[in-house]
């Protein structure tokens, strides 16, 4: 979904497969635009909320887990 958008949206191919793949796996920075020298600010707002539900996402994992120890400890 963020890379068609991100893609569709003028971005480079490099940029938008990079950027999300950084989203996902919530590492920061990617290559191109959004690399170690750049940031996210040059992305269109519709591009930013889909990075934002991509992040979501990559994040929702942790969440069974936190669960399955909550109920761990409880005993």
């Amino acid at each position: 979904m963020a890379l068609t958008t991100m893609f569709i949206m003028r971005m480079d191919f490099k940029t938008s497969l990079s950027a999300s793949i950084a989203c996902i796996g919530s590492v920061g920075p990617g290559f191109g635009d959004v690399g170690s020298m750049g940031n996210y600010d040059g992305m269109m707002g519709f591009q930013k909320v889909a990075a934002m539900i991509i992040m979501l996402l990559g994040r929702v994992e942790i969440f069974p887990m936190l669960i399955a120890f909550k109920s761990f400890f409880r005993r």
